[in-house]
């Protein structure tokens, strides 16, 4: 077979791929916007659909222009067919797919590695949730004619959650189902076969797929939260934890000695502060600089999406401010109250965030230590009753997630630096 020739199979399969994929996209479209219901009660007039997951495999596959092309053709054709919002929908849609899909085409390409798939759909996530914010705020009360002010009081508790939800499941789904697109689309003979290197890193794929799943699982949790704010769903099991805790530990004479124990070991967490000691002091030596740039990420990622987003967009009351849970307990208070909202916990959030992130050294005992710490901090917080066990289950996986980008990042900037350096 001549260069001709088989240039013109591998555009007829890039083609057939690409139609292929479009057309899985709007049948996405199509049965959410028939059958799904509305994710958040805030926004009931917007519907999470998983067309960009099939859109980002062509980004991945491809490239920037094919992604941008599909994704226009897919709105298109949504606008024509199931759509009420014509063209200023059409131009939001391409806006959000491309926001989310390009970053990944551009970063991915260069070099094919699990680190920089991931990079890139979370910077796809992070842009995708910044434009749709901002264009909610400039075209939706011109769009709507309504007031730009009631639009911007809708910005922080239904199109942020929204969009960044719908982004980070999105980057999930993508992360999960790439490889077995992949290998199916290689089955049809559509895709080139796979080079020798492809496919032999298997932590790598065990991370990303740790990683996914934390990430849904925390997406959906979120979505269970947000659509029921008195926490209905938990408060049966967090009283049972309460209640097991105080029967077991409470009464006997073992909380003389257990409570000043945990007391000290949940403030080795206040404010991350073991865990920002640990980073520095890895960050000194040049042989652990890697892995303190890792915990240090981790703790940064922990601050912003923690501690900043989701305790104050979620705004759980802690046990002791909610009137029928001060009955429940025999021992309501045992240390000075915090003064932030309960959900997610941070002094487990961030103590998974480092453990996760020591995960980078592959040495047990650097990591086994920080993981029984951690889990010894997230239990000191619900024995000392300023957190719900669904505070410190929830904040231990998103701290998991967390870790698994700081690794990411210190990675590839690790690589960087390091690259440039061998080249002066």
């Amino acid at each position: 077979m001549n260069q001709n020739q088989r240039s013109t199979k591998l555009s007829t399969q890039t083609l057939v791929t690409c139609a292929m994929l479009c057309a899985a996209a709007y049948a996405f479209v199509f049965v959410s916007h028939h059958v799904m219901p509305p994710m958040l009660p805030a926004v009931p007039f917007l519907k999470y659909d998983p067309k960009d997951i099939v859109l980002a495999f062509g980004a991945l596959l491809f490239g920037p222009v094919p992604a941008f092309i599909m994704s226009a053709v897919v709105s298109l054709i949504e606008m024509v067919t199931i759509s009420s919002t014509g063209a200023i929908g059409m131009t939001m849609n391409i806006l959000s797919t491309c926001a989310f899909i390009l970053p990944v085409s551009i970063i991915y390409p260069r070099k094919k590695t699990a680190k920089r798939a991931v990079f890139g759909l979370l910077c796809g996530a992070a842009l995708m949730t910044g434009a749709m914010l901002l264009w909610n705020y400039l075209i939706t009360p011109i769009y709507m004619g309504v007031p730009r002010a009631a639009v911007a009081g809708m910005l922080i508790p239904a199109f942020l959650p929204f969009n960044a939800i719908k982004s980070l499941l999105n980057t999930a789904g993508t992360l999960i189902l790439y490889k077995p697109v992949v290998r199916a689309l290689r089955g049809a003979r559509l895709m080139p076969k796979p080079t020798e290197a492809e496919g032999k890193n298997r932590s790598a794929t065990v991370a990303v797929a740790v990683f996914s799943a934390a990430i849904t699982a925390a997406c959906v949790l979120v979505i269970m939260i947000l659509n029921n704010r008195d926490f209905v769903l938990f408060l049966g099991f967090d009283r049972a934890v309460f209640e097991f805790i105080e029967r077991i530990f409470f009464g006997g004479g073992i909380e003389r000695v257990l409570t000043p124990v945990l007391t000290f070991i949940t403030h080795l967490g206040d404010s991350g502060a073991i865990w920002i000691a640990l980073a520095v002091a890895l960050l000194i030596f040049k042989k652990t600089r890697k892995y303190g740039l890792a915990v240090a990420f981790a703790l940064i990622f922990m601050l912003l999406m923690n501690d900043l987003l989701l305790k104050n967009l979620i705004a759980r009351p802690r046990p002791f401010d909610l009137e029928q849970w001060r009955d429940w307990f025999v021992y309501p208070e045992i240390i000075s109250r915090p003064g932030s909202f309960a959900f997610p916990s941070g002094h487990t959030s961030s103590s998974f965030a480092a453990a996760t992130a020591l995960l980078a050294t592959k040495k047990k005992r650097a990591y086994i230590p920080a993981f029984v710490l951690a889990a010894l901090i997230g239990f000191s917080r619900i024995y000392l009753h300023v957190h719900y066990a669904t505070d410190v289950i929830f904040g231990a996986a998103v701290g998991a997630a967390l870790g698994v980008c700081g690794i990411l990042l210190a990675g590839l900037i690790y690589k960087k630096v390091k690259s440039k350096s061998g080249q002066s």
